[in-house]
């Protein structure tokens, strides 16, 4: 396998990888174990309610975190390169933090930039197959399943991207 055909696969797997890490966001997390919001237990306005409880998230953050880093460096490399790609990220500085809101459109218009280029003979980036490999590592350490989902079967996966086809 050539760098380009490894860089081609992290690519191909970020969209399942997203939607794998936003599901975990939800596993095992509740909401303010059924405390009821409503306007009547608010505190009132003169009066200031200290909590000496930690309050948690109703999601994992770590999940959410991980979802975006890895929008983060698709979108940044699509960004550097030259990638013309649509849908909506949040951005800080101009830099891409991850996705706004749910809609992965964004990943999907990236994958298919990423795959036009290769298909015209891109040959990849080194510094971003470090990134994408480092990115994806520490989340396939974090989160045990992924690799699971990462499982590829050899027949599903197109050919070489570094060697032309016989047509």
């Amino acid at each position: 396998m050539t760098e380009l055909d490894e860089l081609m696969d992290l690519i191909h797997d970020t969209p399942d990888v997203i939607y794998f890490l936003r599901a975990q966001m939800t596993n095992n997390a509740r909401a303010a174990d059924g405390r009821d919001w409503t306007d009547t237990e608010r505190p009132t306005p003169d009066r200031v309610a200290s909590s000496k409880t930690v309050t948690m998230a109703p999601c994992s953050l770590d999940a959410m975190s991980a979802a975006d880093a890895e929008v983060s460096v698709l979108a940044n490399w699509g960004d550097r390169l030259g990638v013309i790609y649509t849908g909506r990220v949040w951005r800080s500085h101009g830099v891409v933090r991850g996705l706004a809101g749910d809609d992965l459109t964004v990943v999907w218009s990236l994958v298919e930039g990423f795959t036009r280029w290769a298909r015209e003979g891109w040959t990849g980036n080194a510094d971003m197959l470090n990134q994408l490999r480092s990115v994806r590592n520490r989340h396939r350490k974090q989160w045990g399943d992924l690799d699971l989902l990462l499982m590829h079967r050899p027949e599903s996966r197109e050919q070489s991207w570094s060697e032309p086809g016989l047509f």
